[in-house]
C-alpha cells in the first residue's frame, strides 16, 4: 500500500499581527494543517494573538518549537530578507521534515467560489476546502505547481473550470519533491520570485495547473506590511529586467505599465513591469524533456 502524502499549508505573514484576513476564513481542517510562518521579531506577538488558537487546532510542529507557528530569522525588520527568503526556508523545512507537498497562502486574501450561475461569490470555512481538496489532487496527478485563479485574471476566462500552463499567484502548491529535483531557486529575484519559480518548475519540464471555479483576492498591491516593507519602484524595475535576463525576452518582455491610482509607495501611475508567456516557457521544457529522451538512446 502506497503511503498518503503530506501536505502542509504555510501562512506566511509580515507586518499584520492585527489584520489576519486569510486566517479568519481558513476551517479548522485547514488550520490543523497549517503553519503560520512569522519574522522572529515578530514572533512572541504572534504568539500571544494566535498561540492558543494554533496549539489547539494548528498543524503540530515537527520542529522544537510547540505549535503550529513557525519563526523565521530576521531579528531587526531588516529591508533586506524578502519573502523569496521565508519561501526558501519553507521549502527547506519541509524537506527537512518529510513534507510532500506544500500550499503557500498570503496572509491578506479574500476568497470566491463560482456558483450554479457562473458567478464568483466570496467562499469561507468548509466550502473553501473543496478547492483546496482538488489541489491536492492534482498534486497526487503528478502536477508541478498548482494554485487559485486571481480573480482579476479569472473573470477573463468566464466557463473555464481551469487553465494549464499560465500564471499562478497568491496561493501557491508545490510538489516538495520536485523543488528539490530539479533545484528550483526561490531566491534569484527581491520581488516578482512567484513568476521566477514558475517559470523555472515550467523550463524544468512539469506542468502547473490553476483552478478557475476557486479564486483569492487582496486589497491590492503593496498595502502596509508583508511585501510593501522593502518593494518600492526601484526593487521592482531591477526584478522585471533580471526576470526578463534569466528567462529570456521570448518569454518575458517588460514594458511600463499604468495602473488607476499608484500602488501605494509609488509615485506614479505608471511602473516597470512584464508580461510572461508561459505556454512558451513550457515549450522550452518539453523540447528539453525530447532532447534528453532521444540522447538516452544514443
Amino acid at each position: 500500500m502506497v503511503a498518503k502524502k503530506r501536505l502542509r499549508y504555510f501562512l506566511h505573514t509580515r507586518g499584520r499581527i492585527d489584520n489576519q484576513k486569510t486566517l479568519a476564513q481558513l476551517p479548522p481542517e485547514i488550520i490543523n494543517r497549517t503553519y503560520m510562518v512569522c519574522d522572529s521579531y515578530e514572533y512572541k506577538a504572534h504568539q500571544k494573538a494566535f498561540g492558543k488558537l494554533f496549539t489547539l487546532q494548528g498543524a503540530r510542529s515537527v520542529s522544537k518549537q510547540n505549535n503550529g507557528i513557525l519563526s523565521f530569522k530576521n531579528d531587526k525588520n531588516t529591508r533586506d530578507i524578502y519573502l523569496a527568503h521565508k519561501r526558501r526556508w519553507i521549502v527547506d523545512y519541509c524537506i527537512r521534515y518529510g513534507i510532500d507537498y506544500m500550499i503557500l497562502l498570503d496572509d491578506d486574501l479574500t476568497f470566491w467560489r463560482r456558483n450554479e450561475e457562473g458567478k464568483l461569490r466570496k467562499v469561507t470555512g468548509k466550502k473553501l476546502l473543496e478547492g483546496f481538496v482538488v489541489l491536492r489532487q492534482w498534486l497526487d496527478a503528478g502536477y508541478g505547481m498548482v494554485g487559485f485563479s486571481a480573480i482579476e485574471l479569472n473573470r477573463s476566462s468566464p466557463g473555464k473550470d481551469f487553465l494549464d500552463n499560465t500564471r499562478i499567484m497568491r496561493v501557491l502548491g508545490f510538489n516538495v519533491e520536485v523543488l528539490k529535483e530539479k533545484k528550483i531557486n526561490f531566491e534569484l529575484l527581491p520581488t516578482m520570485e512567484d513568476f521566477d519559480i514558475n517559470l523555472q518548475i515550467l523550463k524544468a519540464g512539469h506542468d502547473n495547473r490553476c483552478l478557475y471555479t476557486f479564486a483569492s483576492s487582496h486589497k491590492g498591491s503593496n498595502e502596509p506590511g508583508g511585501c510593501a516593507l522593502y518593494r518600492g519602484p526601484v526593487e521592482h524595475e531591477w526584478s522585471a529586467r533580471r526576470l526578463q535576463e534569466l528567462h529570456g525576452a521570448n518569454i518575458v518582455k517588460v514594458m511600463k505599465k499604468k495602473t488607476a491610482k499608484p500602488w501605494p509607495g509609488y509615485s506614479s501611475k505608471y511602473r516597470i513591469d512584464v508580461t510572461v508567456s508561459w505556454k512558451k516557457a513550457r515549450e522550452v521544457g518539453r523540447a528539453a524533456s525530447k532532447t534528453k529522451t532521444i540522447r538516452d538512446f544514443f
